[in-house]
């Protein structure tokens, strides 16, 4: 027997199923972890190294060292974020 597409269950109304509270919170987490997934953290040591005159190496150059976004090292280099910490001047 071949699977109903997507679109078949919308149609007949199949696709819906009940689902408690704490199932529906399940679903949210996993949705949550699934998109943050490929975030990396960064500690302050790492903050310090970035907010380091460049000495050579672009923004983008530094996301992917540290394996975060342009617009996340943009951040930290203008005191957006992590403003807490200083580069060690």
């Amino acid at each position: 027997m071949a699977q109903k597409s997507h679109r078949q269950r919308i149609a007949d109304g199949t696709h819906h199923f009940l689902g408690d509270g704490e199932f529906q919170r399940d679903k949210q987490t996993q949705r949550l972890k699934n998109d943050t997934h490929n975030l990396q953290k960064l500690t302050e040591d790492q903050v310090v190294q970035i907010k380091k005159p460049l000495g050579g190496s672009s923004i983008g150059e530094l996301a992917l060292l540290f394996g975060v976004s342009y617009k996340t090292i943009w951040r930290i280099r203008n005191r957006k974020t992590w403003k807490h910490v200083t580069n060690g001047e």
